[in-house]
């Protein structure tokens, strides 16, 4: 029973990660957060050049392109804490849930994990045993890690796939010129 409570809670985890990328696909708006981020560190690179250059006028028309701006910084908050609205009830409703579900399941690890958020007077606390609840939290840590990666290298993969346009399809299509 003990090694099925393993596997359960891991699942749990790894359904909650899966679940959560899913929400902020789908809830959130991973696209418009990228473009206001590009926008941000262009603006952000302008000012430093700005500044580095010392020209006030260059600094005057960067200050005022950045106040504009700023709107969108609410959005990109707004677009980062739209998903937690969901999100976050679960995870705050399924850990306690597991906990007394397998309130006497205990794993310890072949090596140890350093734990910030307990015992900050023994900081880090280095831990080889959890309860389900920690378990858990390690379970989603390493099943969110992993659809991180996995997902960064299949879009580094789809993004290299993608080619530009043949232009010598498109110098036949038009004709000779002459």
């Amino acid at each position: 029973m003990e090694s099925l409570a393993v596997w359960i809670i891991f699942a749990a985890g790894t359904a909650y990660a899966m679940l959560s990328q899913f929400i902020i696909q789908k809830v959130g708006n991973p696209k418009r957060l990228k473009e206001i981020q590009a926008e941000s560190a262009r603006l952000n690179k302008q000012m430093q050049e700005a500044v580095k250059s010392k020209d006030e006028g260059r600094i005057e028309r960067a200050d005022k392109e950045y106040k504009a701006f700023m709107p969108q910084i609410s959005e990109m908050m707004f677009i980062q804490m739209k998903p937690m609205i969901v999100v976050l009830p679960i995870l705050l409703l399924l850990g306690p849930a597991l906990k007394h579900a397998f309130s006497t399941f205990v794993i310890t690890l072949p090596f140890q994990l350093p734990i910030v958020i307990q015992n900050l007077d023994k900081f880090p606390n280095w831990r080889d045993t959890f309860g389900a609840y920690g378990w858990f939290y390690l379970s989603v840590f390493a099943a969110g890690l992993a659809i991180s990666l996995i997902k960064g290298a299949w879009e580094k993969y789809a993004g290299g796939r993608k080619t530009p346009p043949n232009t010598a399809d498109k110098a036949e299509s038009q004709g000779p010129s002459s």
